[in-house]
């Protein structure tokens, strides 16, 4: 059996009598007036049982023997499994789930961040996205100023699709319409009609089998027709804007919508005009 020296294996053992004894032996202590716990328990407690009962049985290191000791394999191993077992007990004491909830801090939302639409350039604002035209004329004619909201607002969707040579292949489909807020058929009908009746588009090919509606707005020149899909009869390709809305008079126009929407309501109730109710 190999003998080896305690102080290369174990640490210092404890003063058994470090607790005991009167202020003199305890020193400045903050706790010299209190009442010291008893040695034995207290290493019990901290070091358990077997290990306080192994530390007992050594000298002092104060008498400065030279401390020989006869371990064996085994008996070194238990005493690092149950150091390994005594530290592996003190793990950090579990928290309530609501308490750590509680003082969780979360972090910020980032902010949706987006490329600016226009910049300068050369002393001049430059167009960074796509955009859409009306004419500054248009804006403050009086046949503008006349339209409905949703007028107003289902011109600016039907413009959006222009895209330089598509005037005249523009749709209003009720499906596409949804997106800009027209959830009623009527309302999207009663809308086309009055920007056709005011001359800010005209109607390019009638709604067909299965094919929607075409439209053209009159403040750009109207451009081929798709391929295979001709436009109505009277409907052509032209190299200027026609302008219907300069050459609109608004009082005419107003009785003249009123005057469609009294027969569409006719057609829709099937009766005679005489029965119809003054608009």
């Amino acid at each position: 059996m190999q003998t080896v020296q305690t102080q290369d294996l174990i640490p210092s053992p404890p003063r058994p009598d470090i607790w005991k004894g009167s202020k003199e032996a305890a020193g400045a202590s903050p706790c010299a007036t209190c009442d010291l716990p008893d040695s034995g328990a207290m290493w019990e407690e901290l070091l358990g049982k077997d290990l306080a009962a192994f530390y007992a049985d050594l000298p002092l290191q104060e008498e400065k023997e030279e401390l020989v000791a006869t371990l064996d394999d085994e008996s070194t191993s238990q005493v690092d499994e149950e150091l390994a077992a005594m530290l592996a007990d003190a793990s950090a004491p579990e928290q309530d789930d609501e308490i750590v909830a509680a003082h969780t801090v979360e972090p910020a939302p980032k902010k949706a961040t987006f490329d600016p639409s226009t910049r300068m350039h050369a002393g001049k604002v430059k167009w960074e996205e796509r955009f859409t035209s009306l004419p500054h004329a248009l804006l403050v004619h009086e046949t503008f100023a006349e339209l409905s909201g949703r007028a107003v607002k289902l011109l600016l969707a039907i413009a959006s699709q222009y895209m330089g040579s598509n005037n005249g292949h523009l749709t209003a489909t009720a499906s596409r319409m949804q997106a800009f807020g027209f959830h009623s058929k009527d309302s999207l009908a009663k809308s086309i009609q009055e920007l056709l009746v005011f001359g800010f588009m005209v109607r390019t090919r009638s709604q067909q089998k299965r094919l929607p509606a075409l439209y053209a707005v009159t403040w750009f020149p109207i451009h081929e027709a798709p391929k295979g899909k001709p436009y109505n009869p009277g409907i052509t390709p032209t190299d200027e804007s026609s302008d219907l809305w300069r050459h609109t008079d608004p009082a005419k126009a107003k009785g003249e919508l009123r005057a469609r929407q009294a027969a569409a309501l006719t057609r829709k109730l099937g009766l005679d005009g005489d029965e119809v109710a003054p608009a």
